[in-house]
């Protein structure tokens, strides 16, 4: 099963995705960044979705949260974090 962390306070989204993917995926809803540092350092999650569209958490935030579990143990695949100014 291939679980994937989706970084979004939009339940909708949880659903549409768990029910397009099926039974072969596991979608894990975190709504902040702390939900998220907990399925990284724990290896929860094989892929990390953003939610771009959101209400609570600056957009630039999110993004550098998202990054950052590319460089920790867990969802990330030892890539470095590129710089912001560079997306």
């Amino acid at each position: 099963m291939i679980k994937i962390g989706l970084y979004s306070e939009d339940h909708t989204l949880h659903t549409l995705l768990s029910s397009a993917l099926g039974k072969e995926f596991e979608v894990l809803l975190q709504p902040d960044e702390d939900g998220m540092n907990v399925l990284r350092a724990a290896g929860d999650c094989d892929v990390m979705i953003l939610d771009l569209h959101s209400n609570h958490d600056s957009l630039q935030d999110r993004i550098g949260c998202t990054l950052d579990c590319n460089s920790g143990p867990g969802c990330g695949h030892g890539r470095r974090r590129p710089p912001l100014d560079r997306l």
